[in-house]
């Protein structure tokens, strides 16, 4: 589903239900400044929520960058060059994560299908142990109110600028490149909204997006 779509769906629509969710304020309904994602996102590239996290940062003009294994390695071979990352000079996939979560101000953790295992946990273990903002959001059931209001509460909590985003890759939870990047596409459309942002997204279509997620959850 592309945002042109919710905007013909729900361009009419009454626009007070972000309101009653808690996504605006009348303070914060029309600032001059709105407030932004972040000024840049980080991922390591890897197939799953590391892509989804990249093709999303270009589509909506994003500053991305991030480091890569030695080799540019990820499970579906080379990384792409359209990605504008740094490789390492030595080291695999868990010098990578180090390097990621050191690098930003804060790491969001998406997740699919129970515990964090794997790279997704070495992340928040990495996170933990340097004592850096992280939140997990786990996408079992859809892409929700609640999760998108996490994370703007946690974005705006840690005055995040470098987001680093990282979960599994595409093999082991498929379908969670496409859970990131409704993610992504329902944050971004709360904070433009919020933030009085003209993008003539009504809050509507950030329920119409919300409730489709949560009907083809995985």
């Amino acid at each position: 589903m592309q945002i042109s779509m919710w905007q013909q769906k729900n361009r009419n629509m009454e626009n007070d239900h972000a309101d009653r969710r808690g996504f605006m304020t009348p303070k914060n309904l029309h600032s001059p400044e709105p407030f932004l994602f972040c000024r840049r996102i980080v991922s390591g590239g890897q197939t799953g929520t590391d892509r989804a996290a990249l093709d999303f940062a270009i589509e909506h003009d994003y500053p991305h960058g991030g480091w890569v294994p030695h080799g540019r390695k990820a499970e579906d071979g080379v990384i792409p060059l359209k990605y504008q990352l740094t490789e390492l000079a030595e080291g695999g996939y868990r010098q990578r994560t180090r390097r990621n979560v050191e690098d930003s101000d804060g790491t969001l953790i998406i997740n699919l299908g129970g515990e964090l295992k794997d790279g997704t946990l070495a992340t928040q273990v990495f996170a933990n142990k340097m004592n850096k903002p992280h939140l997990v959001v786990p996408l079992d059931s859809g892409i929700t109110m609640e999760a998108v209001g996490s994370i703007i509460d946690w974005l705006r909590q840690h005055s995040i600028k470098a987001l680093n985003i990282a979960g599994p890759r595409e093999s082991k939870r498929p379908g969670i490149y496409r859970l990131t990047r409704e993610l992504l596409e329902a944050v971004d459309v709360a904070i433009h909204f919020m933030s009085g942002g003209r993008r003539h997204l009504e809050s509507t279509a950030l329920d119409v997006m919300c409730q489709d997620t949560e009907h083809t959850a995985l």
